[in-house]
């Protein structure tokens, strides 16, 4: 498509737009750039009326405005018509291809698009993105309000072993740990450790999980949420597109060459892939 100019007061934000945090440094910096070497990439709109709606190039936008800037080079794109799914999916899109989008704002924005599209297959093959990262988003949902906005500003770990800690806590419990993890600069090992006594303390048994072993480990098979929930349950019925996922986000956590049922019985993983399967 041919870029063309528009005024910039004639464009209106994204009302799907799934990012909600925008550092002010940052756009100042970009606005300070943009002013002295011009817009290297046109921002993309769509036409509304006599409006334009912005689905990618917020921050650039936000700068014009920030520098005075009247003009502003735009790809004009065709409407979409499916009640704002493609314009919060490309703007999704847009924003984790540029890993720049609060972990919060990116679960958020694949929840909304499972109840637009039916599954979360269905939003992994729109998207792009793999169905191991949008389980594993979807997650922080769960935690406190305030956890939450601490993971949307990344100023904790994303790390499925804290993430499994912290929704075993409670409410007040949660904010707490998160808080003092960012004021001391924690990493995962220190709050894993201080999570675990917050627990104890609080009459939970991290030490000592209860797990009813109802069958073998297959022999030479690794130990994952899959296994841990065949152990735990009579019987289940996991889609192969469930299982795949979960294989993939077992793979990437830190813990896997260690893992069993003391460890994975501390992860959120099998307990979601049984409620998924309905036991």
């Amino acid at each position: 498509m041919q870029s063309t100019k528009l005024q910039v007061d004639s464009i209106i934000p994204n009302p799907d737009q799934p990012r909600t945090v925008f550092d002010s440094d940052e756009l100042n910096g970009l606005a300070v750039s943009i002013k002295e070497n011009g817009l290297i990439q046109p921002i993309v709109v769509e036409q509304a009326g006599d409006l334009y709606i912005l689905i990618d190039g917020e921050r650039r936008w936000r700068a014009h405005q920030i520098a005075g800037i009247k003009e502003i080079e735009v790809v004009i794109r065709p409407a979409s018509n499916h009640n704002g799914a493609d314009r919060l999916t490309h703007a999704l899109v847009a924003n984790v291809q540029r890993a720049s989008m609060g972990y919060v704002d990116e679960a958020r924005a694949y929840e909304r698009l499972v109840k637009q599209y039916g599954n979360i297959d269905a939003v992994s093959k729109k998207t792009g993105i793999s169905d191991a990262t949008i389980y594993a988003r979807l997650y922080l949902l769960e935690l406190a309000p305030g956890v939450q906005e601490l993971y949307n500003l990344k100023k904790l770990p994303f790390d499925l072993s804290v993430i499994s800690l912290l929704k075993k806590l409670s409410k007040d419990d949660q904010e707490k740990l998160a808080s003092i993890s960012v004021s001391r600069g924690w990493k995962t090992t220190t709050i894993l450790r201080a999570g675990s006594k917050m627990f104890n303390k609080a009459g939970g048994k991290i030490a000592t999980p209860k797990v009813r072993v109802v069958k073998e480990i297959p022999k030479g098979a690794k130990f994952d949420a899959l296994v841990m929930l065949s152990l735990t349950k009579e019987k289940i019925n996991v889609s192969e597109e469930a299982k795949v996922a979960a294989r993939a986000t077992c793979k990437a956590c830190p813990l896997y060459a260690e893992a069993g049922p003391k460890i994975c019985n501390q992860c959120p993983l099998p307990d979601f892939l049984g409620r998924l399967a309905g036991k």
